[in-house]
């Protein structure tokens, strides 16, 4: 399938002079700080895209032209009169067929074919404003969404009829389309019984019905996105208010002659039984819902006209420019599920934002969902687990530079971690930097430390979860020496690296860039960080996975348990000898019994047991049992032999390793 492979910008917006940015036909994150340029690549991709809706060349042209002959130039300021300005785009497949399109102030063959249109009906372009435009209204005003479609989303809606013009032409089923020629009425007017006036109120009654239809079909959607994924209790509907011609006049009994757009209101109903009919149903939806629960309201509308308009076989593009700003972490968490898990397979994935934050949150989220696969597949190397995404992403990082004659433009970099940055400070000699590179390795490690130790033990000595801005090197360590004693794990290469971070991986430390004192404690640093990664943590049963076990009494009736850990059970293994994988006897999680069978009887049970061991836990049932049953029972000698997963397979018949 055709994706893009590079795109070529030459005197663009920010873009001074020509700049190539290659995206290899795969997904592409780019963070970019304020004023760096990043929506130039959003907009040059937007007006690439769009132009295939112009009717004539000279629309799309006027972007290139200097602005003393365009008002809307999009040209570079710092370009010559005479300098070319154009956006260029290459595109590929899998057999290696490259196509290449361009627009510019003498060339746009974006509709020479159809090539570029068919990417562009199945694509979308979504940003913060268009989320937030869909509920900017004044207090007194219901949403009307009419205006919004126009702008935002026509292009990319196909009605259920293709537009037969009243001349006999066959156009198209995509909305901007049949609006197009249905705003502009008809000139000459007329006659009312003329057949070419029936013809159009034909064609007025035709398109009322096809987008009130549409708009019906994306309802049901955007209500299971509301309540499935971002689990709100609410659920939206469409009024519609029909499109119509020659209508009588308000301050008249004349008629108007002209076309007057529909209208579309949304409605917002609560649902919650604590509201009676009327008080659930909200018309001004903006007035009511904070900016979080509308931004969800609007995107899983965006998500179902997506859904709407989806085609399989058509390559697609799907571009967003600081879409979750107004979200909170939860909802984010869900759009980005729902963007990786929908829509990765099919689309090429465009992310663009200037929030380093949730440049990092994606990164993250990217890396554990390709990592997972890995661990999936049996492949353990944690360094090949971490790299997984860039097989299929491009990262980019984007800054403001400045030429020798002060002129400003951007620069894009490859995206690097800060274990990559400290290995280029430490060894390319070009760049050596000592301080640079004990300062990325300390980042280096809290980001290692913060996935590595388990979120149970990044408490306080209260029992709160640290704030996130104290997970600084000193404390974790700390708790990584507490999570090893834990395991009984040998915790001497924590204590090295401690004394390590009070001098090579302390910034204030590196009077001399070039000390071989410190490039040796720096070298141990990476040898330190890459044993670290040899350490196994791996799931073995996960949260609310249904456990059995079985107890035999002393007159022989055979007891059956099922029950369910609500916390992860792990398997470790420390990288020392001949030492072997193992459960932590000391691992202690809370757990619920959900069932026992007694002679293939089986009964419901609802008892939760807290903080306790899994061996604690099996204890407690079986005396439990003892007491109810007035009889001793037989005890497992090893209850990771007994404890058995619903396939039959026991925890040590599940190690991996």
């Amino acid at each position: 399938m055709y994706r893009i492979d590079k795109i070529v910008l030459q005197n663009f917006k920010f873009f001074y002079g020509k700049k190539e940015i290659c995206f290899d036909r795969k997904h592409v994150l780019i963070y970019g700080e304020n004023g760096s340029g990043k929506s130039a690549i959003y907009w040059a991709l937007y007006t690439f895209f769009q132009s295939v809706f112009k009717t004539e060349p000279r629309q799309v042209q006027k972007y290139f032209l200097r602005l003393s002959k365009s008002q809307e130039s999009l040209k570079n300021r710092y370009a010559k009169r005479e300098e070319d300005s154009f956006i260029e785009i290459y595109f590929d497949n899998d057999d290696h067929d490259p196509r290449k399109k361009i627009i510019s102030n003498k060339t746009v063959n974006t509709r020479s074919d159809k090539f570029v249109e068919q990417i562009t009906l199945v694509s979308d372009f979504i940003d913060y404003k268009s989320i937030f435009n869909i509920y900017n209204f004044t207090n007194k005003n219901r949403v009307k969404l009419f205006g919004y479609f126009e702008k935002n989303l026509m292009p990319f809606i196909n009605l259920r009829t293709i537009l037969v013009e009243i001349d006999g032409t066959k156009k198209s089923k995509n909305l901007a389309i049949w609006w197009n020629y249905l705003g502009k009425g008809l000139k000459p007017y007329p006659g009312m019984h003329d057949e070419k006036y029936k013809s159009f109120q034909a064609l007025i009654t035709q398109f009322n019905e096809d987008l009130f239809f549409y708009l019906k079909s994306i309802t049901e959607t955007a209500n299971d996105y509301l309540t499935k994924s971002f689990k709100e209790n609410i659920a939206i509907s469409f009024d519609f208010e029909n499109c119509t011609f020659n209508n009588f006049n308000t301050h008249n009994r004349g008629r108007n002659k002209k076309t007057i757009a529909p209208e579309i209101y949304l409605t917002v109903e609560l649902l919650d039984t604590n509201f009676d009919e009327d008080a659930s149903k909200v018309d001004r939806a903006h007035t009511f819902l904070n900016e979080a629960r509308l931004s969800s309201i609007a995107l899983a509308i965006r998500m179902a006209i997506l859904k709407e308009k989806y085609v399989k076989e058509s390559p697609k593009v799907l571009v967003f420019d600081d879409l979750l700003l107004s979200l909170d972490m939860g909802n984010r968490e869900v759009v980005l599920n729902t963007i990786f898990d929908e829509y990765s397979n099919d689309y090429q994935i465009i992310f663009l934002t200037h929030d380093k934050i949730l440049f990092h949150t994606v990164i993250s989220h990217i890396k554990t969902q390709y990592a997972n696969e890995l661990k999936a597949n049996g492949i353990t190397d944690k360094n090949k687990q971490e790299d997984a995404f860039l097989e299929y992403w491009k990262v980019y990082e984007m800054y403001e530079s400045e030429l020798p004659d002060s002129k400003k433009i951007p620069v894009l970099i490859d995206y690097k971690t800060p274990l990559q940055k400290a290995y280029h400070y430490f060894k390319n000699n070009d760049s050596i930097d000592y301080n640079a590179c004990g300062n990325n390795l300390r980042v280096a490690l809290e980001e290692f430390f913060i996935e590595f130790i388990p979120k149970k033990f990044l408490k306080d000595n209260q029992g709160n979860p640290f704030e996130k801005n104290s997970l600084t090197l000193n404390p974790l360590i700390e708790k990584c020496i507490e999570y090893f004693t834990h395991l009984s794990f040998d915790i001497s290469i924590l204590d090295k690296l401690n004394r390590f971070r009070e001098r090579a991986l302390n910034k204030t430390s590196h009077y001399n860039p070039h000390s071989n004192y410190f490039k040796k404690e720096l070298q141990e640093t990476f040898e330190i960080i890459n044993l670290l990664k040899t350490y196994r943590t791996d799931r073995i049963i996960q949260t609310d996975e249904l456990l059995q076990f079985s107890v035999t009494s002393q007159s022989k009736k055979k007891y059956v348990y099922t029950f369910k850990p609500l916390d992860d059970i792990r398997l470790y293994l420390e990288p020392k000898g001949s030492a072997e994988s193992l459960y932590s006897e000391n691992d202690k999680r809370t757990y619920a019994l959900v069932g026992y069978t007694e002679d293939n009887n089986s009964l419901l049970i609802d008892h939760v047991s807290n903080n306790q061991t899994l061996q604690e836990f099996y204890d407690e049932t079986i005396s439990g049992l003892e007491k109810k049953i007035e009889e001793d029972c037989k005890k497992a000698d090893n209850i990771f032999d007994i404890i058995k997963n619903i396939e039959g397979k026991s925890l040590n018949e599940l190690k991996r390793y």
